[in-house]
């Protein structure tokens, strides 16, 4: 989504690697992290073309260039005549996101010689925009067209298929969907807890981080907040003194006009002034960025007991197709953003969040995130799959008044009972005057602190007698290794 200035917030990467092993708070880091929003470019940072070559496709890479094994198909002129419904979480209103599942099912039926054609409704007219990926589910409908962190509340993985905060930007998300066994590791969950397939089919880029009456300035001005919000970023909001309230984007106006809500986001300026976000009365303020969607992702879902069943020329239809509609929409996006600013600068305040409140959102982001991970071994699965994505080789220079790191100088100090913790019996060593603790080793090793400054896990056959404090330059240096 757009800055103050109408660019996108960049992603900054932690100059500090890990070294073996995951750590969650480096994953955190290497996302787009709270320096990185307030670093903006332009808004059409890249330039994507949609072309509609005359020439039909014959075979199938798998989705955007995955790396999975290539199927050849045959367009045919004698395959079946299918039509399916589609249900979607979006008003027809909505040109962005609607139009996306529209633009997926023209694909589809290009792709197969009109004989595929899947028919998008808008959110009401088969269910409720809440409501799709259980009604995929249970085959009351053949294929779905929503966000799958609507239904966090069946299962907290549920965030991954969308945007995790202070996660992943749009290109890290597809890097991870595409490349990095994210996709697989999301459609194995899908099958497993609700004999669904899904891929992504649209992108918004970072959004938005919402509409208010007030200024917020500090997390006391959060207290008592009832704000539309989707996904694990609710939580994060309550754990702060706000209310998170859960609605479709059709849902939000009336919200407005009845009292209910003090604040919402959507996406950003095309779609909020469509759904009226801009309708609540007095001042306005428009906050930025939307940290809990730094790369958002939407999806076409289907029953695997359709999806089994139809010809392999028609399944590489609909991944050709939604692969395209990934693209397409983000585009389609990145133009119609920057106008629709414009327009939002002539009635609204645009602000960015400040620093104190920024730091409090990702404090609390990375708690709630490990709360659930310590719950949930699929969940924590994602998020090392996650990390390893949007660390692997990906480094850029520091920003002007952000240092490169350097060599720390650390001294040793005794562990004691309040140094020594353990998780599900795998100890670590907590140095003094952390705020947190780091992520527990494998049994039998114990946590340091190098002189990279990022944590390791050293063997040892007993428990340390010492842990790593970073010192004063005089004082005596870690050992190496």
């Amino acid at each position: 989504m757009t800055t103050q200035d109408g660019g996108s917030p960049s992603a900054v990467l932690d100059e500090e690697g890990t070294d073996g092993g995951f750590d969650r708070r480096s994953f955190l880091k290497a996302g787009i992290g709270v320096a990185g929003f307030a670093a903006a470019a332009t808004l059409l940072n890249a330039c994507t073309s949609d072309g509609d070559g005359d020439t039909a496709a014959t075979t199938s890479e798998g989705p955007a260039g995955t790396d999975a094994p290539a199927t050849s198909v045959a367009l045919t002129q004698d395959g079946p005549e299918i039509e399916w419904e589609m249900a979607t979480s979006w008003p027809a209103a909505l040109v962005t996101l609607f139009g996306s599942a529209n633009f997926f099912a023209e694909q589809v039926s290009r792709l197969t010689g009109g004989r595929f054609k899947i028919n998008p409704r808008p959110a009401g007219e088969i269910v409720g925009g809440l409501e799709v990926l259980p009604t995929v589910r249970d085959v009351g409908v053949q294929a779905g067209h929503t966000a799958s962190y609507y239904y966090v509340g069946l299962s907290p993985v549920q965030q991954f298929g969308t945007a995790v905060p202070f996660g992943l930007t749009q290109r890290q998300q597809n890097a991870w969907l595409y490349k990095g066994g994210g996709l697989d590791m999301l459609n194995e969950f899908y099958a497993e807890e609700h004999g669904v397939i899904a891929f992504p089919a649209g992108g918004t880029g970072c959004q938005m981080g919402g509409w208010f009456t007030k200024e917020l300035n500090s997390v006391s001005d959060l207290q008592g907040l009832k704000m539309r919000i989707p996904g694990l970023a609710g939580r994060v909001l309550e754990s702060l003194g706000g209310e998170q309230v859960t609605l479709a984007g059709g849902e939000i106006l009336p919200a407005i006009q009845q009292g209910a809500i003090d604040g919402a986001e959507f996406v950003g300026p095309t779609d909020d002034l469509i759904l009226g976000l801009d309708q609540f009365a007095g001042d306005l303020f428009y906050y930025h960025p939307g940290w809990w969607e730094p790369g958002t992702a939407v999806e076409v879902q289907f029953p695997l007991s359709l999806w089994n069943d139809l010809p392999a020329e028609y399944q590489a239809a609909i991944e050709i197709a939604a692969a395209s509609a990934n693209i397409n929409t983000i585009a389609d996006y990145d133009v119609r953003n920057q106008a629709d600013l414009q327009r939002v600068k002539e009635f609204a305040s645009i602000r960015q969040f400040p620093d104190e409140l920024m730091a409090a959102f990702k404090e609390e982001t990375e708690n709630v995130l490990d709360a659930v991970a310590a719950d949930d071994a699929r969940f924590a699965a994602c998020i090392r799959s996650d990390s390893a994505s949007s660390t692997a080789g990906l480094r850029v220079p520091p920003r002007s008044g952000r240092r490169r790191a350097r060599s720390k100088t650390w001294v040793t100090h005794p562990c004691s009972a309040t140094t020594i913790s353990g998780t599900a019996g795998r100890p670590s060593c907590i140095p003094p005057l952390r705020r947190r603790s780091p992520r527990p080793c494998v049994s039998g090793h114990w946590c340091t602190l190098p002189t990279t400054g990022t944590l390791r896990c050293w063997p040892r056959t007993s428990p340390p007698s010492t842990c790593w404090q970073k010192a004063a330059p005089s004082s005596a240096s870690a050992p190496a290794g």
